[in-house]
């Protein structure tokens, strides 16, 4: 019970944390992208929508801050025996995602939060790549610990084999499973940032009584549908390759895949299934974008196509991390292993904690994006009265 109870703690910490992530790190792509068009083609409307989802991105970044500290609690609190044996890999990865990743993302995220307004476009547009690359070199650290519990490389056990000591962080580093997971990871949460943008704007266009503002969403919507068209097809040719990986390092993964564990073959054949569905949907909004601009049904799809994003996410992070059971550490350290001995109890009572914690933080999450939706709307009306005054 104590096994289970643990890791249902873990998966919901790690679940909850990761419907901020993705869309951190997807989201800020599209803000570079118009802080970009505005700086090169001078139009205050890109500006405008840089402002209007860069409002969404802080609150999303602000409770991804929250939930990561959340989240890596877990190893001091259920999962000791992990801690010790993984701490001199997991330990040096964390240590320069800090140092390096985490400054220079909360450095110019915190320009762009507080100065955005003071300083040049061309600064403007420095500082949300520079955001961009942080989050995603951000990602490569914590994928790096993990890549290694997937695929354990640059190690030697200790001579009671207690832990694994670090022989050569460059083959950490360097650990094809690590940049398989890199790379999927970062393409699919583009995906998501971008079919997010297309559900904003499919909830304003959708809107009759919408005036100046139709235009600026129409031309969020047309770059966001590229995004979500090119993401789209990356991810699968990512995945593609990744699978071919697994095949080679993890068989008894693939094993589970076939058909061994129901949750994994379940689990994969839905990310597969909403993946195809989702380059479908992508394809006909960039063929058919005036339509979809028209079209209730085109644009009712559209509000809520980011969802079935998420849920493909979730499942492949099923399948990466249920499919290696019963090894936590692959072929090294197995699941029941790595817990802490703390009371059942204990762990029962923090779960349910933790479950309430989070509704509550989801709900002021939902009530903030709302109320910085209706400010961003009202500040664009007011710019554009103000413009049409002079």
């Amino acid at each position: 019970m104590l096994v289970i109870l643990s890791r249902i703690q873990f998966a919901l910490t790690v679940a909850y944390h990761f419907i901020f992530v993705p869309l951190t790190i997807g989201l800020i792509l599209l803000i570079a992208i118009f802080e970009t068009l505005h700086a090169k083609r001078k139009d205050d409307g890109y500006r405008q929508l840089a402002d209007f989802f860069g409002n969404l991105f802080i609150v999303n970044y602000a409770i991804g801050i929250v939930t990561g500290i959340a989240m890596s609690l877990q190893f001091g609190t259920n999962w000791g025996g992990y801690s010790s044996f993984m701490g001199d890999v997991f330990g040096p990865p964390l240590a320069l995602e800090a140092l390096i990743a985490f400054f220079l993302e909360s450095t110019f995220t915190g320009i762009y939060i507080f100065k955005r307004a003071k300083i040049s476009p061309r600064f403007r547009v420095i500082a949300a790549w520079l955001i961009t690359l942080g989050t995603s070199i951000s990602s490569l650290w914590i994928i790096t610990a993990s890549g290694f519990m997937q695929h354990p490389v640059g190690y030697e056990m200790a001579s009671d084999g207690s832990k694994v000591i670090l022989t050569n962080i460059f083959t950490v580093l360097t650990n094809p499973y690590t940049w398989f997971m890199l790379l999927h990871t970062v393409a699919s949460a583009m995906l998501l940032g971008s079919l997010f943008v297309l559900a904003i704007c499919s909830f304003k266009l959708i809107k009759p009584k919408l005036g100046y503002e139709r235009e600026l969403f129409k031309k969020a919507a047309k770059i966001a549908g590229w995004v979500a068209l090119i993401t789209s097809i990356i991810v699968p040719i990512i995945g593609h390759r990744y699978m071919g990986y697994v095949i080679q390092v993890q068989p008894t993964k693939f094993e589970a895949i076939e058909g061994g564990v129901p949750l994994v073959t379940a689990a994969f054949y839905i990310m597969v299934i909403i993946g195809m569905i989702i380059i479908l949907l992508s394809l006909i909004k960039v063929i058919f974008h005036k339509r979809y601009t028209k079209s209730r049904f085109l644009l009712r799809i559209f509000q809520w196509t980011f969802i079935g994003a998420y849920v493909a996410i979730m499942a492949g992070w099923v399948v990466t991390e249920v499919g290696r059971q019963p090894w936590i550490v692959y072929n090294l350290l197995k699941t029941e292993d790595a817990i802490s001995n703390v009371p059942v109890a204990s762990v029962a009572f923090s779960l349910v904690t933790i479950l309430l914690l989070y509704v509550i933080s989801f709900v002021i999450f939902i009530y903030l994006m709302r109320v910085q939706t209706k400010k961003s709307m009202a500040t664009i009306s007011y710019d554009y009265h103000k413009k049409e005054e002079h």
